[in-house]
């Protein structure tokens, strides 16, 4: 079941985990941290979640009941890329193995249990840096490609444009030098002509 909260106007945050103490202690640190907050109690649904609430970052519990955290996280990460979607995992584990386990699978950090949540506003800070990076690189990307296809249809459409005055400035000293070379009642050769064909002979 997603909740949603009614405050916080910053980034918004998709908090999965199946303890509602959990839960409930997140969402409420995180709310009054400034961050608009999204909360599921499970990761059945957890990829059409992410693209129906569309998060700036996700806290991601590791052990969960019908699904865990990490196979979740490594459905995830078909679709959607670590510097754009970042994921903290939530884990009570060991963090030798756990935390390798979890950064192969596309995690771009960790935390353990129980939360300091020094730490985690000082993680979720790192990630969302990361994150408004990569996203103005992809904008500034996105207006170069714009400017570039612009350019070039201005180029195309000059180029046609020279290539029209070009043929029509051909046409038109065809013209001329037919007329210079033609009289203009009857079309025969006329003096100018007569001379010209005496000279190559």
């Amino acid at each position: 079941m997603t909740q949603a909260s009614g405050s916080g106007t910053g980034p918004r945050v998709l908090v999965v985990d199946d303890n509602p103490t959990n839960v409930d202690l997140l969402v409420r640190r995180l709310e009054r941290d400034g961050y608009c907050v999204f909360s599921l109690d499970n990761a059945l649904t957890f990829e059409a979640d992410v693209d129906r609430i569309e998060p700036d970052v996700v806290l991601l519990d590791w052990m969960m009941p019908e699904r865990s955290g990490i196979e979740a996280l490594r459905g995830l990460r078909r679709t959607h890329d670590a510097n754009r979607l970042p994921v903290i995992m939530v884990t009570a584990r060991g963090e030798g193995e756990a935390v390798s386990e979890a950064i192969e699978a596309g995690a771009n950090d960790y935390i353990t249990k129980p939360i300091d949540f020094t730490v985690l506003r000082s993680r979720m800070n790192g990630v969302l840096v990361r994150r408004m990076g990569v996203l103005e690189v992809d904008q500034a990307n996105q207006d170069l490609e714009a400017k570039v296809s612009q350019r070039t249809t201005e180029l195309q459409s000059a180029n046609t444009r020279l290539k029209g005055e070009v043929t029509e400035r051909i046409k038109a000293e065809a013209r001329a030098n037919r007329m210079a070379r033609t009289d203009i009642l009857t079309g025969l050769p006329n003096r100018l002509h007569l001379m010209d064909r005496l000279r190559e002979l």
